[in-house]
Parts: C-alpha cells; sequence; structure tokens
C-alpha cells in the first residue's frame, strides 16, 4: 500500500525536483467532486476574503476595488447556482458578507461633473465593478437586503461607471497616449457593456460620449481592435515534434488571453440574445479566436499549469466558462458541439491549484486576495458548469486514469482545425445562400415591374381609344376636339380616368412577388 503522507514529485531532466504536490486533496473518494470543491475550497477561501477571521475583508483595507468586485461576483455566483450541504449552510452568512462588500464599492465611486464615474480612474477596476453592482441587482435578496442598507437603487453607479468607461475606451480609439488600454482592460471594458446590455439601452449614452451610435458599434471596434493584436505562433501538435504544426493566437500573455476569451464569450452571448449585433465577419472572428486559443491552451499545460499560478486559475476559469458560452457559437443547429473543455486538462490545473502546497491553512493562496479571488472564481466556474463535477471523485480518478497523455493530440488538433473551416464554410454558404436569394428575388421583382409597366402603357392608350370612339360615336364632340357639351366631355373623361386607374391598381396589386 502506497503512503499517503509522501507527496508526488515531478522532475526535470537533471534529476531536480520541478513540483511536488501532497496526495489526494480530493476526499472522500465517494462525494460529489462540485461538493467537494465547495467545502474545502471555495467556501474556505469566500470566508477569508470576506474577513470572517478579522472582520474586515482584506481587500477593503488596501482598496482593492476588482478584488472585492470579484469576490462579490463569485459569491454570488456561488449562492445562486450551487446546490448541496455545504453551500446550504453558508448561504446566509456569505449574503450577508456579499452585502457588506456590495455597500463598500457603492460608497467608493468617483463621480465626475460629467455624470460620469470610476474606481481609482482605472479601466480594469471600474468594469468589474460596475459588473458586480449588476449582478447584485440580479439577485433578489441582495436588493432586499441593500434596501435596508439605504441603497434602493444602483443605477446612477452603474450607468456613471458605463459612462466613464465609453470615454476611456474612445480616448484610447483615439489614440490619446494618457489613455492607452492593453488587451485585458479592452476585453474588461467590452465584457462589461455587453453584460449591462442586458438590463439598460446604452446607445444614447454611446452616443453622447464616443464618435460611434450604439453599443454595438463600440463592441465590434473592441473586437476589431483586439483582433489586430493578438500575436500568432505554429504549435507542432504530432508527438516527440512530428513536423504537424498548426496556428494558434494568443494576447499578451495567458492571463490577457484568458480575459480576452470571457469578453468573447460575453459579446457571444448578448449577440445570441439579441443585444448586441455582430455581422457574419465578426461572428468568424470570434470562432476563429476561440479555436485558435483552445488550441494554444491545450497544447501549453504543464504538469497542470500554464506559466504561474495566476496564469493557471485565469485560464481555467476562461477554459471551463467559454466552453460553455461558445456552445451556440459552434453548434447553430448543424450537429454536435465538439468545442469543449477536455476532462484530462481541467482536472490538471484543479488538482494543482488545490494541492495544499499551494494554499494555506485559513483557506487564502498565499495570503493573497488577487490569487485567492482568481481562485474562487476558477473553482466556482468548475463546480457549477463542468459537466464532469457531477461525479464522485472516485469516479473522476478512474475515468480520466486512461487518458491522461500529455498536451494536446493530433487528433485534437486536427478536430479543432477541422470544426473552424467547417464552420466557416458554412458560414459562407449561408452567406452567399442569401445573396442568391436576395439576387432572385430582385431579378423577380424586375421582371414583374417591367410587365405591369407595359400592361399600364397599353391599359391607357386603350382608354384613351375608347374615350375617344365612346365620344365621337356618342356625339359628344367631333374629331376635331370641338365640344358640343363641355359637361358630357368632362364626364366622359373623369370616368374613363377613373376606369384606367381602377384597372390599373388592379395590375400592380395582384401577382406580387414575395420580397
Amino acid at each position: 500500500m502506497s503512503d499517503l503522507s509522501r507527496p508526488i514529485r515531478h522532475f526535470h531532466h537533471d534529476g531536480t525536483v520541478r513540483h511536488e504536490l501532497a496526495r489526494r486533496p480530493f476526499l472522500p473518494f465517494d462525494a460529489r467532486f462540485a461538493d467537494v470543491l465547495i467545502r474545502d475550497f471555495a467556501i474556505p477561501a469566500l470566508r477569508w476574503l470576506h474577513g470572517h477571521s478579522t472582520g474586515a475583508a482584506p481587500s477593503t483595507l488596501v482598496s482593492a476595488h476588482a478584488e472585492v468586485a470579484m469576490t462579490a461576483s463569485a459569491t454570488i455566483e456561488l449562492i445562486t447556482k450551487a446546490n448541496g450541504a455545504a453551500i446550504d449552510a453558508a448561504r446566509e452568512d456569505l449574503l450577508v458578507k456579499c452585502v457588506d462588500g456590495v455597500v463598500w464599492l457603492y460608497r467608493q465611486a468617483t463621480f465626475h461633473e460629467d455624470g460620469t464615474c470610476c474606481f481609482d480612474h482605472s479601466s480594469y477596476d471600474t468594469s468589474t465593478v460596475a459588473r458586480a453592482l449588476f449582478d447584485a441587482l440580479r439577485h433578489e435578496s441582495l436588493v432586499e437586503e441593500l434596501a435596508t442598507r439605504g441603497i434602493p437603487s444602483m443605477d446612477k453607479v452603474i450607468l456613471g461607471s458605463a459612462r466613464w468607461l465609453l470615454v476611456r475606451f474612445d480616448q484610447a480609439d483615439r489614440g490619446d497616449i494618457g489613455a492607452m488600454l492593453n488587451p485585458s482592460e479592452y476585453a474588461q471594458i467590452g465584457r462589461a457593456l455587453a453584460v449591462l446590455t442586458e438590463r439598460y439601452d446604452l446607445d444614447e449614452h454611446v452616443g453622447a460620449h464616443t464618435r460611434y451610435q450604439t453599443c454595438s458599434e463600440v463592441i465590434s471596434r473592441i473586437l476589431m481592435t483586439l483582433f489586430e493584436r493578438k500575436s500568432e505562433r505554429m504549435v507542432d501538435v504530432t508527438p516527440e515534434g512530428g513536423g504537424n504544426r498548426t496556428l494558434a493566437i494568443w494576447w499578451d500573455d495567458f492571463f490577457g488571453t484568458s480575459e480576452v476569451l470571457l469578453f468573447l464569450g460575453a459579446v457571444s452571448d448578448s449577440a445570441d440574445h439579441g443585444r448586441t449585433v455582430l455581422t457574419a465577419v465578426e461572428r468568424a472572428m470570434i470562432r476563429e479566436c476561440i479555436a485558435r486559443c483552445f488550441l494554444l491552451v491545450e497544447h501549453s499545460q504543464a504538469d497542470g499549469l500554464w506559466g504561474g499560478y495566476l496564469d493557471t486559475v485565469g485560464v481555467l476559469n476562461a477554459y471551463v466558462s467559454i466552453s460553455e458560452n461558445s456552445k451556440r457559437l459552434f453548434n447553430e443547429g448543424r450537429g454536435r458541439h465538439q468545442l469543449v473543455a477536455q476532462p484530462r486538462i481541467v482536472f490538471r490545473a484543479v488538482r494543482w491549484v488545490c494541492d495544499p502546497t499551494q494554499r494555506s491553512s485559513d483557506g487564502s493562496v498565499l495570503h493573497t486576495a488577487w490569487l485567492t479571488t482568481l481562485f474562487v472564481i476558477a473553482l466556482v466556474r468548475v463546480a457549477t458548469m463542468w459537466e464532469y463535477s457531477d461525479r464522485t471523485v472516485g469516479e473522476l480518478y478512474d475515468d480520466l486514469s486512461m487518458a491522461m497523455d500529455r498536451g494536446i493530440s493530433e487528433h485534437r488538433a486536427s478536430q479543432i482545425s477541422a470544426i473552424l473551416d467547417r464552420e466557416n464554410a458554412l458560414e459562407k454558404l449561408a452567406a452567399e445562400s442569401a445573396l442568391l436569394h436576395r439576387a432572385r428575388a430582385v431579378s423577380s421583382h424586375l421582371r414583374w415591374v417591367r410587365s405591369r409597366f407595359a400592361l399600364t402603357v397599353l391599359v391607357i392608350v386603350l382608354g384613351g381609344a375608347t374615350a375617344t370612339s365612346v365620344g365621337t360615336l356618342g356625339g359628344i364632340f367631333t374629331v376635331e376636339f370641338h365640344s358640343k357639351n363641355t359637361a358630357d366631355v368632362l364626364s366622359l373623361v373623369a370616368l374613363t380616368t377613373a376606369g384606367v386607374l381602377a384597372i390599373i391598381t388592379v395590375l400592380w396589386s395582384v401577382g406580387r412577388p414575395p420580397e
């Protein structure tokens, strides 16, 4: 029998220890994996973040708005989506602490004369706070508790933040050197705007603060900016460097890439619900970015890590989240969705970030609010969105024990490339089909208009000839047009005109082709 107290060691080629992990952090084996993550990892970390032991949230002591906001969002998501004995026992306590954090954020807003407001004059902090306050508005119990704290509405702060973000984006978009944004900041601004469109009409604010007219145009511009700033890298997906190289893309670093992926997921979701208008080209760009990022993420994981701890928890969150958000984007009624997070990739990362060597006894990660916040967010997403989290720990270990090869396989890389090519081809086919349908409709309308015009001319000529014949034979006038009775002439003209117009109206109303 193996010694469970003996750590698992990963070695470099020269024999030195690279990583050292404790054995089996997920116990008992017959417990649901999501319950273990929530009970043993997420809740202790949230208690530390909310200041259960010190009486004050560590992030509030240093005015770290982003950490408080992201902690609030993670808490709301956990108490809303998770279930089980552990979360049921902690729900009320976490709710009260979450309200404390939201109230603190609300009172930290800095308002400006133009009606905008921000947090620490940071686009990253302002974006995360706006989303956190919006998340609170969607939770009925939180809204009721906030009302008892003297905050009946947070619309002023949320809309003020949205306006400030639009101003900040416009400055960067115009090339203001003092407002340059990195990909993470662009992604956070775009993600906040995409989420806020669920409740607010931001178009009037867009027109007042930017050179664009609609929020969809701003989001499209952010999407284009990020697409232009992406980095490309060829990765070899064959065993032992067999030479099968394919293109992967990323932004700055793994953490920046994870932020962009979350933005792409939010925009895709907003477009699916009709809140953001995307062109076929923009949807193809999103598919391209997601698929190529998946190639990089799956190829680059080493021993459960992507870079350092910050990169790993960021990528883990985005990898699981985007897999759920991209289902409609890659599966619009055309077969089974294949671009999903690979179980072995997810489990390796969760196993590493939850190892006792990475966590402190108080539940935090190195007593650092930023890392602990991202750690909680990643675990909440895994526990509530990853389909394998409903299995027991024993089942999960057993199922994944046969699929623990390192990195991305050649088959998987080929599959992702094929999915991307197929989706782009189908998108192009749909566009060409729509163009063909339009051309046929236009051609049909032209034929119909030409035929009706010819019939109209014929009716006018026949009507004139008929009126002349009736007038001559009836003795109303002579062919020299010397009127014998002016009243009779006018009556004949009126009757003929009415008849001709009636016939023309019928001709132009019958047989009209569909639009």
